[in-house]
């Protein structure tokens, strides 16, 4: 970036327009004055210090929403260096830079600092969009906010000529990364930054002004992002094995054991792609925001690097089950990609996709078992399924009535198809309790497994009310979770699941 000197000697700036990519404006730095000793600039790092993520990371990762010819367009022109890479990612993939998190401790640090007359100017590697988005953000002005123009890539050593060119030799930087240590051992000061207080022994001539750790990368952070809490939904795979009674060997159990194993591994691949993939939505949603990667809590690079280790872990289990286990397993991890990618978005199919999910669990159970399927107990399973997705979505839409955009745009819903929602999802209820007497006249009660078969009827009974139960809270507005999350917390849902397991040995041995 060309630097050219005002009339008074000051340096000045000649920075590309990022509305119109061709006009040219004129920055200029002040000249350095006094103002409670406060005279040396502070430069500040945009990715990984101002923010915790990687806007270039997540740029990328939005180029599968590009038509295919874009997209090509866009990886051809890494052959023309990283900078150019940057800018025609940059243009091409809408970045919601105003959801970007930013590190809330390190801008209050920053706006004290400024308050006190302290000179601050944005210098970052990524695109000068990207920094000119994110410095119209900030609480206070700026003196300049310069990036990586197409053609220099301001990391490292370019970084550090460039902000000499700028600023001369008085200056701070706060910064984050390894890059950033010969641009920190050139300052009088430094800033760390996040994982920046690694690098701290290295600098020790270098009086240290500001600390800010951070908490990315954390086991909790991990096992949020792998969703443990969810894999108890995977225990289903021993539905079958459970009702199969003395049909059902030990083997059947240590196998539904490995299945249900591979289904934990596979869940939580699948819930980090579609946290990753559903980045910006989750940033808008009131909670959903402070999930690990939206918040920068961890790390996309990572998500995208764990994806793979758990797919291959995954793979390794299957190994040891019967090969119908793993063509189930591959079924379960392409419906969960499919909806988190397409289906999602598509208004009653999302329900019903997430009902033929939680079946697949069951029919991970099924292949295990060298007996006949029955089609009774998926038909059941889709039907329950389906009402406890419908409940969800019933709920998530009853929040979005009471704020004013009173939409789930990317979910495809609107407020006014609340009653429909209640009125399939309570349908679906009471279809999957006919279905489960279904079940016991046509399978249970002619299969001889049971010594008193009678007792299956009080699961239905309870079944029953359980159901109509959650949809009452849900109607309430008290249904402020996922069904199946709020039935591992819900002590008379724990009461009503005991009490299924004793009339099962009731029925069978009684």
């Amino acid at each position: 970036m060309p630097v050219a000197a005002a009339s008074d000697g000051s340096p000045r700036l000649i920075v590309r327009d990022d509305t119109s990519r061709k006009a040219l404006v004129m920055i200029t730095l002040s000249p350095p004055t006094e103002v409670s000793g406060r005279s040396a600039v502070l430069v500040v790092d945009l990715d990984g210090t101002l923010t915790p993520v990687d806007t270039l990371h997540e740029s990328v990762l939005q180029i599968y929403r590009l038509p295919p010819a874009m997209a090509l367009a866009a990886l051809r022109s890494l052959q023309q260096g990283k900078a150019a890479f940057k800018r025609t990612v940059a243009d091409a993939v809408a970045l919601e830079h105003d959801l970007l998190p930013l590190r809330p401790e390190f801008l209050e640090w920053l706006s004290a600092e400024h308050a006190a007359g302290r000179r601050i100017v944005l210098v970052s590697a990524a695109d000068q969009s990207i920094v000119d988005e994110v410095a119209r953000r900030l609480p206070f002005p700026v003196e300049a906010a310069i990036g990586s123009d197409g053609l220099a890539n301001l990391s490292g050593e370019a970084k550090l000529a460039r902000i000499q060119e700028m600023v001369g030799r008085d200056f701070i930087y706060a910064g984050d990364a390894a890059v950033d240590l010969p641009i920190w051992r050139a300052s009088r000061g430094a800033v760390l930054v996040g994982r920046g207080l690694r690098y701290e022994r290295q600098l020790t001539d270098i009086p240290i002004l500001a600390r800010f750790p951070h908490s990315t990368g954390t086991i909790a952070s991990w096992i949020r992002a792998l969703r443990v809490y969810q894999w108890p939904k995977n225990l289903l795979v021993f539905l079958p094995i459970l009702l199969a009674g003395p049909l059902a060997s030990w083997w059947d159990w240590i196998e539904g054991g490995l299945a249900l194993s591979m289904l934990c591994l596979l869940a939580s691949a699948g819930y980090m792609a579609n946290d990753i993939l559903d980045l910006a939505a989750d940033r808008r949603h009131p909670t959903k925001r402070n999930r690990p990667f939206a918040s920068g809590a961890l790390p996309v690079a990572h998500g995208v690097f764990a994806i793979p280790m758990l797919l291959l872990g995954a793979l390794i289990i299957g190994l040891f089950l019967p090969i119908a286990s793993s063509i189930v397993g591959l079924a379960y991890l392409s419906g969960t990609l499919t909806y988190s990618i397409v289906l999602k978005k598509i208004a009653i199919l999302d329900t019903i996709v997430l009902a033929g999910l939680f079946t697949l669990r069951v029919v991970a159970g099924i292949v295990i078992l060298s007996v006949p399927w029955s089609f009774w107990l998926l038909t059941f399973s889709m039907f329950f399924f389906l009402s406890l997705a419908l409940v969800k979505r019933y709920t998530e839409l009853r929040e979005v009535s009471l704020r004013p955009e009173r939409s789930m745009k990317r979910r495809g819903y609107s407020v006014e198809e609340l009653p429909l929602l209640l009125s399939l999802g309570t349908s679906a209820a009471i279809a999957s309790t006919v279905i489960f007497v279904v079940y016991l006249i046509e399978e249970q009660f002619s299969r001889n497994i049971y010594a008193s078969p009678g007792w299956l009827w009080v699961i239905f009974v309870l079944l029953l009310f359980w159901l109509g139960r959650v949809w009452q809270l849900a109607v309430r507005g008290q249904m402020n979770e996922d069904p199946l999350i709020f039935a591992l917390k819900d002590r008379l849902s724990h009461v009503m699941g005991a009490a299924t397991l004793l009339i099962i040995l009731l029925a069978r041995h009684a």
